[in-house]
């Protein structure tokens, strides 16, 4: 059975969930101005993606696990912490 395009209701709160840390990780990245600090290329700039809440979730994910490699876990921890509570 199909609903709403996902195979079960489990898929459609797997899908909102992903949505809403999107949603999250972009405004932290708004937020800290990271915005202009991301390279992109002439396609990307015409099409405007540096304000795509999925790129932006993606930045702050790369910049975390920059983070733990760099820092390990607790930092890591850390420094995510502070991004929200901000």
């Amino acid at each position: 059975m199909i609903l709403n395009g996902n195979s079960t209701r489990g898929a459609i709160t797997i899908q909102r969930s992903e949505a809403e840390k999107k949603e999250g990780l972009a405004l932290v990245a708004k937020k800290l101005g990271i915005t202009h600090h991301i390279k992109l290329g002439k396609g990307q700039l015409i099409q405007n993606h540096v304000e795509s809440d999925h790129l932006l979730a993606e930045t702050m994910e790369a910049i975390a696990g920059v983070t733990y490699l760099d820092g390990g876990f607790d930092n890591t921890k850390n420094q995510i912490a502070m991004w929200f509570d901000e």
